[in-house]
């Protein structure tokens, strides 16, 4: 039994338009990389800056919340007492 169906793999090698596709997105994908390589290299030098910037940073920010977290306690302990405040004068409302 005789049939005209070839492979996809034989219609593949045959098919000039295949190629053209296949050359065409290749082409368009180069083109758009070399507009994000470009893009991203104007602004390296701003990264590197910030970078640093967050280095330096860091160890204040972690610092900081540390201390913060140490005074958290004392915090909710003025507040209480400040409620209590509160309740014993009619002028006075305390949202929480």
């Amino acid at each position: 039994m005789h049939t005209d169906f070839q492979p996809m793999r034989e219609q593949l090698r045959t098919n000039p338009a295949v190629y053209a596709c296949i050359g065409c997105l290749i082409v368009t994908h180069l083109i758009f990389m070399v507009i994000l390589v470009t893009s991203i290299a104007s602004i390296a030098p701003e990264i590197s800056t910030t970078l640093s910037d967050v280095q330096t940073l860091m160890p204040e920010m972690r610092r900081s919340l540390f201390e913060l977290g140490q005074m958290v306690p004392n915090i909710k302990a003025g507040l209480d007492v400040l409620k209590q405040l509160c309740a014993d004068n009619n002028n006075c409302h305390v949202h929480s």
